[in-house]
């Protein structure tokens, strides 16, 4: 049985730029869900996003919210007054429970004591400064104003979930996030009671935290059950589906044509109902197929054995070591992800690589035919009131691809930009075909060394599929700071881990190898802290005996205890493992460690005891 709609859409049209972008589309989010909301960039889902959450009504239509409903909206570009401090920005997320508990002191009323229980009122302040730890919040003395856009996004994501809404708006929340900040979010969004629906282009975390997926597509929506995978089976089928009505459709109409126009008893009051069914079906839209993204990179001049080399490198910045005795050898064809936390030294090393910083110590070595493209996060440099024509083109009408000429129009083109598009104005693009635009820009100026710092940020999941498969068969090498796992896990030969500042990895493999050897190390550690070296009994003479009763019973059990024990060793090592063990499990550590150490001991002890009796038996 479906749960209770909490909002209901009803016959939503919402056209813009002379597109259809919502057509007539009823569509109602029910109590509980997890809704991921996916679909190419202008498609229209942050627009279906605010029209959600009352922010815009769209051109016609209803919106019904359940009474009381309360919603919580973390928006894309906000407009509010940033001359406050973080921590005031904070506490106003959640004013609402701060009301409530406000009016509790003064009237001590059970039913709103109830209310605050349930709102998780009696842990507010230690739940914020929980959050903005694991989210990597500033400190709370700053002020708005000041900080720069991804520290704002950490904090305005943190202040929505802190409201502990019924209704959980998020678009775009693991934007500006390091993976270790994601893998939070995901673990709080699945264990989240209320109710949320979020765009994001992260494909692991649309799979980890969502219970089913709503596509945009032409104007209209479509819903499937599970995650990012499940939707990818479901869309197949789907346009498959679609596919094989619509031959069956042209099918139709060819025999029916044909008899229409040959047969003298269509006129006939007994045929005019086949002759209906023909009209209607020839009146039938053919289903639109937008064409597919392919991203094109110049081909590089050829690299030398040589590309980039770093010895011994060492940079300190703002009293913060970032390298310290850092070494790198880059060879031609390689693919290298950077990730970790913010501010911890990526963006750094990439401008070591292109001598815009030099480090403190240390060589740095660029090969001779090295030839840099530095792709940077910001959108920097577009003209609002530029068409996208212009902007790209910077004054001409055709592209230089190697030795082959395109026409700008058909560069543009393969970047999915329509012919109504191509002459749309910079400013009426959506966040996702700017960063399209960006790209195109950028990628005509060759190069056979790229540098991407967050490539990925804004782009829809299609366009993201498409710049995996430019990189992949991109001959050149690749230096690609990001967060996006999938990516990381698609595209990378190896990984360059700034674990924490100073600390730096480097490991064979994507980012999940990474991940999984890394919980290995530090369950080896745990467990070697937790070993000690137990005393060698002292060797006694005795006289050899058969086993007794007991000893038998014994010696029958001894291997089913030990392989308990070890399980449980290895339960609680799994458990240290986790990225949320201090989160959840804190006020546990010093006990389950002093289980562990035990329960070592009695393994070790169990196993020279099973000895013992193994000899006693041979008696």
């Amino acid at each position: 049985m479906e749960s209770l709609s909490i909002v209901s859409l009803k016959e939503i049209s919402v056209d813009y730029a002379g597109r259809t972008i919502l057509d007539n589309i009823n569509f109602s989010i029910h109590k509980g869900k997890h809704v991921g909301l996916v679909g190419r960039n202008g498609a229209g889902k942050t627009t279906l996003l605010n029209i959600i959450a009352g922010a815009d009504k769209g051109d016609s239509g209803e919106v019904a919210y359940q009474n009381g409903l309360r919603v919580s909206y973390m928006a894309q570009r906000e407009t509010i007054e940033k001359d406050q401090t973080v921590e005031k920005y904070l506490f106003s997320g959640a004013q609402e429970i701060i009301d409530i508990l406000n009016e509790y002191e003064e009237t001590a009323d059970s039913a709103l004591e109830n209310i605050l229980r349930n709102l998780g009122a009696w842990s507010l302040e230690g739940n914020i400064d929980k959050f903005a730890k694991a989210l990597g919040c500033v400190e709370g003395s700053r002020y708005l104003k000041d900080l720069s856009g991804g520290e704002f996004r950490r904090v305005d994501l943190c202040r929505n979930i802190i409201a502990n809404p019924d209704l959980l708006i998020l678009d775009e929340p693991t934007n500006h996030l390091d993976p270790q900040a994601i893998e939070w979010l995901e673990n709080y969004l699945r264990n989240f009671k209320g109710t949320f629906i979020l765009v994001t282009h992260d494909r692991y975390f649309l799979d980890q935290v969502c219970d089913s997926i709503v596509e945009v597509d032409n104007g209209s929506i479509y819903r499937y059950s599970g995650g990012y995978t499940d939707f990818l089976e479901g869309r197949a089928e789907r346009i498959s589906n679609e596919n094989l009505e619509e031959r069956r459709r042209q099918s139709f109409l060819r025999k029916e044509v044909e008899w229409v126009r040959r047969s003298p008893k269509a006129r006939t009051t007994k045929n005019k109902g086949r002759v209906q069914r023909f009209e209607e079906q020839k009146n039938v839209e053919k289903p639109t197929r937008l064409g597919g993204v392919e991203l094109l990179l110049p081909p590089p001049p050829q690299l030398g054995n040589r590309v980039i080399e770093l010895k011994d490198v060492s940079i300190c910045l703002g009293g913060k070591t970032l390298l310290e005795d850092f070494s790198l050898e880059i060879e031609a064809g390689q693919c290298i992800g950077i990730v970790g936390g913010n501010g911890v030294g990526k963006t750094t090393l990439l401008k070591i690589i292109l001598s815009q910083l030099t480090p403190d110590q240390g060589i740095v070595q660029i090969g001779q035919r090295c030839q840099f493209n530095y792709i940077d996060q910001n959108l920097t440099g577009l003209d609002p009131e530029k068409t996208v024509f212009e902007q790209v083109g910077e004054g001409n009408d055709f592209v230089t691809l190697g030795d082959r000429k395109i026409s700008l129009w058909s560069y543009l083109k393969r970047f999915l930009f329509s012919d109504q598009q191509i002459k749309t104005k910079i400013h009426r693009l959506s966040g996702g075909e700017k960063r399209r635009v960006s790209l195109a820009i950028q990628f005509k100026r060759g190069g056979n060394c790229l540098l991407l710092d967050e490539p990925t940020n804004d782009l829809d999941i299609e366009t993201m599929t498409a710049l995996e498969e430019a990189i992949i068969d991109f001959p050149g090498c690749v230096l690609a700071v990001s967060h996006d796992r999938f990516f990381l896990d698609r595209v990378c030969h190896s990984i360059i881990a700034f674990e924490k500042p100073g600390k730096v990895v480097q490991q064979v493999g994507g980012y999940s190898y990474y991940e999984e050897k890394k919980k290995q190390t530090l369950k080896d550690e745990i467990s070697s802290s937790n070993s000690k070296p137990i005393a060698k009994p002292k060797e006694t003479s005795v006289k050899r005996k058969r086993l007794s009763y007991k000893e038998k019973i014994e010696l029958e059990n001894m291997e089913d205890n030990i392989l308990e024990k070890e399980a449980r060793i290895e339960e609680i090592q799994k458990l240290f493992a986790q990225p949320d063990f201090y989160e959840n499990h804190a006020d546990d550590l010093q006990d389950l460690q002093e289980e562990v150490t035990k329960l070592e001991e009695e393994v070790q002890q169990g196993y020279k005891r099973w000895e013992e009796l193994e000899e006693l038996n041979k008696v």
